[in-house]
């Protein structure tokens, strides 16, 4: 093994691309994929793959005069601690970990499947997540990782059409505005953790996809509508206690290139519990900071 080590340091500072010291050369070698040493008049060293490239290839071949030299080198090999293996069925890295921490996404939320009246008003419904911390699994390949976490997300569905939130002792409605009174807006907030499970594939240098669901908490929630009478008296109408759902899993999918991606996310539970407030979906399409 450590003749073999020899040979490529020898070759490898005889290069013109060659690293000026002994701890540059010997990175190289933990990035060839494989080394083949054949000897008979001459030494002859195939080297296949380099670092990113699995493709490379190249031969060279030493002849008797160039021995001494081989000699030379093996003396320095000798004198050096380090252990790691040639064999191409490990050439793949070590798997590691990490902690990160990221950056709140942005994103605008649109309900599904919900009463034809309800009146959403898309550019002001909000859906912020933001991964307080974050660890990431790589695996031996690189490319793909796993990511688990935990995190925070804030909502708000605003709607701006003729139907408000109202409760009512048994129920949350969907109810029109008093007569002769000039609406502002009705919304819905909710608060909560999360806690986010994702596979990522990078499929370029800081570019990469990624699936996952956020299992999500709701902790918080209240109901508000704004409106002003017809007596011209403003009417602020605030509710806690609404009866939504406590655990919402949102499945988030998206792309990011160069720190800046995009995401889809679907949830496919009702904000309100069943027979007690209206029943949708929700689909949220926006950007994120990585």
């Amino acid at each position: 093994m450590k003749t073999y080590l020899s040979i490529l340091f020898c070759l490898l500072t005889a290069l013109p691309v060659a690293a000026t010291s002994i701890s540059d050369t010997i990175v190289d070698a933990r990035e060839v994929h494989r080394l083949i040493v054949t000897q008979d008049s001459t030494w002859r060293v195939n080297i296949e793959g380099m670092a990113n490239d699995s493709s490379y290839r190249q031969t060279l071949t030493l002849f008797p005069d160039s021995y001494e030299r081989i000699k030379a080198s093996e003396v320095l090999v000798n004198s050096m601690n380090f252990n790691f293996p040639l064999n191409p069925k490990k050439s793949r890295q070590p798997s590691s970990s990490e902690i990160n921490f990221a950056l709140p996404s942005l994103g605008w939320m649109i309900p599904i499947d919900a009463p034809a009246h309800m009146g959403n008003s898309v550019g002001a419904s909000i859906d912020i997540d933001w991964d307080l911390a974050y660890y990431r699994q790589r695996l031996n390949n690189r490319k793909h990782s796993f990511d688990f976490g935990l995190g925070l997300n804030w909502r708000r569905l605003k709607l701006t059409g003729k139907q408000h939130f109202e409760k009512t002792p048994s129920a949350i409605l969907l109810s029109a505005y008093p007569a002769g009174s000039t609406p502002d807006y009705s919304q819905l907030k909710t608060f909560g953790p999360y806690i986010p499970l994702r596979y990522n594939y990078t499929f370029a240098k800081r570019s990469h996809v990624f699936l996952g669901v956020n299992l999500r908490f709701v902790t918080r929630s209240s109901i508000k509508t704004l409106y002003t009478d017809a007596a011209g008296e403003p009417v602020k109408d605030f509710h806690r206690g609404i009866h939504t759902t406590q655990f919402c899993p949102d499945i988030k999918a998206g792309i990011s290139i160069h720190h800046v991606g995009v995401f889809v996310k679907y949830t496919p539970v009702s904000a309100f519990q069943k027979e007690w407030g209206p029943q949708f979906q929700t689909v949220s399409v926006g950007i994120q900071i990585n």
